[in-house]
């Protein structure tokens, strides 16, 4: 599923790839290239615990100075076991900068009621909220067809965003959100989901 959403980036696209068990290792930095990049994704073995909010951090650090378009696509069952940084450090992290986490669980649902398997179970609801607050998406992968629909999904929505900046007559900072109204007329008409915004 990761491949074909390498294959399917853009010229302008880049990506990198973090990897978390008890460490957070760096497999491939930023890169536009493609066979660099599928490399690094054949090369992942998923073994021993999960230091999420640590790899995380390292995303949206390794992010942060990246001008432009920014996401971070997390595979995990969201059973976080290892890590220091916490979910509060990572969207403090974020801040300002346009940069969203989208979340795809992996894992074994729980009986209703039920306490998730340690070992095999599944956080939807942490990975829903984290997607929630950090402007993403969030699904489940129960079969490859899902998660390649997942990851398809993602990319289309990344590449089909609109960015319009507003500047406010306000000459000082006063913290008062503001609805802000926007309307699209020709090509992007069918295409925009949304036509308000609070600031």
């Amino acid at each position: 599923a990761v491949l074909t959403y390498i294959e399917q980036m853009r010229p302008t696209d880049q990506a990198g790839i973090i990897t978390f068990n008890t460490k957070v290792q760096i497999i491939q930095e930023i890169t536009a290239d493609k066979n660099a990049l599928a490399a690094g994704i054949r090369n992942i073995q998923a073994h021993d615990d999960t230091a999420m909010w640590d790899a995380l951090l390292q995303a949206v650090k390794t992010l942060n100075p990246i001008s432009g378009r920014k996401a971070v696509i997390v595979l995990t069952d969201g059973m976080d076991n290892r890590s220091s940084a916490t979910p509060q450090q990572i969207l403090s992290t974020i801040g300002e900068s346009g940069l969203s986490i989208s979340t795809i669980g992996f894992g074994i649902k729980p009986e209703a009621g039920a306490d998730p398997d340690q070992y095999e179970g599944i956080d939807e609801q942490t990975l829903r909220d984290l997607a929630k607050q950090a402007g993403g998406i969030y699904g489940y992968a129960e079969d490859p067809e899902a998660l390649a629909s997942l990851y398809a999904n993602i990319r289309e929505s990344l590449q089909s965003e609109m960015v319009i900046s507003y500047i406010t007559p306000q000459t000082l900072r006063d913290g008062v959100k503001r609805s802000l109204s926007v309307r699209v007329s020709g090509a992007w008409q069918n295409q925009v989901s949304a036509s308000s915004s609070s600031y």
